[in-house]
C-alpha cells in the first residue's frame, strides 16, 4: 500500500519530488509487516524514485495487540518524514557530482554490481545516449526512468527490485572515484 504525502521538494528548479510511505503486508503473515519512505513524480517523465527502509513491525510488538501496531504506524510516519530529509539531501549531492565524459563507466559500474540482466543494462544505455547526462543525478534519473518504463523488465522482472537498489545505493553514497571514475 502506497501512501501519498502532501509533501515535495525540488533538487532541480522546476523538478518537484513527491513523498511518500510505503507499507508492506504479508497477507499470509510470513514476514512482519515493514515500511519504506519513498520519493516518486507523479508526472510521466519519472516515477518511483528510491526507498528508505524503516523499522519493521516485530513478533514481540505483536504481543500488545493493536495498540503496539498503532505505535508502529505513527512512529514509522515519523521517521519516514526524518529520511526523506535525508533523502532530500543526498539527491542534491548527486547533482554537484560531475560524470562529465566518463558517464558509461560510471553506468557500467553501477550497473554490474547491482547484478542488472544484460538486456536491462543495454536498455540503460540506450535511454543514456538520449539523455543528458552531466552529473549523478542525471545518471540517478535514468535508472529510475528505465526502473519505471522499460518493457524490457516484464521479460526480466527480477531485475526491477535490483535496479530499485541500484538507485537506492547510489543515491546514499553518491561519490566518483578519481582515478577509475566508478560510484562508490
Amino acid at each position: 500500500m502506497n501512501i501519498v504525502l502532501n509533501r515535495t521538494f525540488d533538487v532541480r528548479q522546476g523538478d518537484p519530488l513527491n513523498i511518500g510511505i510505503r507499507v508492506v503486508i504479508s497477507p499470509n503473515e510470513m514476514y512482519a509487516p515493514r515500511a519504506h519512505a519513498y520519493t516518486f513524480r507523479q508526472w510521466c517523465k519519472n516515477g518511483m524514485t528510491t526507498e528508505d527502509k524503516l523499522p519493521c513491525f516485530s513478533k514481540s510488538m505483536a504481543k500488545g495487540g493493536g495498540d503496539n501496531f498503532r505505535k508502529w504506524v505513527d512512529s514509522t510516519v515519523i521517521e519516514a518524514q526524518a529520511a526523506i530529509n535525508k533523502e532530500h539531501g543526498r539527491l542534491v549531492r548527486l547533482d554537484a557530482v560531475k560524470t562529465d565524459e566518463h558517464t558509461g563507466d560510471v553506468i557500467d559500474s553501477i550497473l554490474r554490481r547491482g547484478e542488472i540482466a544484460v538486456a536491462v543494462r543495454e536498455d540503460i544505455r540506450k535511454v543514456a545516449i538520449d539523455q543528458p547526462t552531466e552529473t549523478l543525478y542525471d545518471v540517478w534519473n535514468i535508472l529510475t526512468r528505465v526502473a519505471t518504463h522499460s518493457t524490457v523488465l516484464e521479460k526480466h522482472p527480477a531485475s526491477l527490485p535490483l535496479l530499485e537498489q541500484v538507485t537506492t545505493h547510489l543515491a546514499d553514497h553518491g561519490q566518483l572515484c578519481p582515478t577509475c571514475h566508478r560510484a562508490n
